[in-house]
């Protein structure tokens, strides 16, 4: 089964009843209004305002130009579509090496609208992750790729076509 918000405001609970269900929970990005506006009326329980919008949006290579207020601009833009998903925001690369930067950051998306923030790096930034837990701020880890980490889309765009060339067969 697909957990849906189903007009009412997505939290933390409703999450963890989904997965004790064992409930399919998608998550869409979103990096304006009218995107938060379509993923709400299709009742999509958890948005992501990804820093891929530095790409996507922005024509930046990668996610490591993506400034803080890039991010909180387009979690504003998203928040004002009032959905009843969670809203997750990602901290953008830079922001959550150490811990009083990182609390800071989350302090700020969180200000802007956004229900959660997100972060990539693994046990690296396991300090900065619990500073913003200590603060009450809702955090969610990163499984995947890491694109930061990349020096360029080359590994992205051989993944895709990899991942595309296996879909059509």
């Amino acid at each position: 089964m697909i957990f849906r918000s189903n007009g009412k405001k997505v939290n933390l609970s409703d999450l963890r009843d989904a997965k004790r269900q064992c409930h399919l929970i998608p998550v869409l990005t979103a990096y304006d209004y009218p995107s938060a506006k379509l993923l709400d009326e299709a009742q999509i329980p958890l948005i992501l305002v990804g820093d891929s919008l530095g790409m996507v949006r922005l024509g930046f290579p990668d996610t490591t130009h993506v400034t803080l207020d890039h991010m909180i601009l387009h979690t504003e833009s998203v928040a004002r579509a009032n959905p009843n998903a969670m809203v997750i925001s990602d901290l953008p690369y830079h922001t959550y090496l150490d811990e009083k930067t990182a609390v800071a950051a989350a302090k700020r998306l969180i200000q802007a609208g956004a229900d959660a923030v997100k972060a990539e790096g693994g046990k690296a930034i396991e300090p900065a992750i619990k500073a913003i837990l200590a603060e009450g701020i809702p955090f969610v880890g990163h499984l995947g790729m890491l694109l930061f980490q990349q020096s360029g889309l080359d590994l992205v765009r051989d993944v895709m076509v990899r991942f595309w060339f296996w879909m059509i067969w």
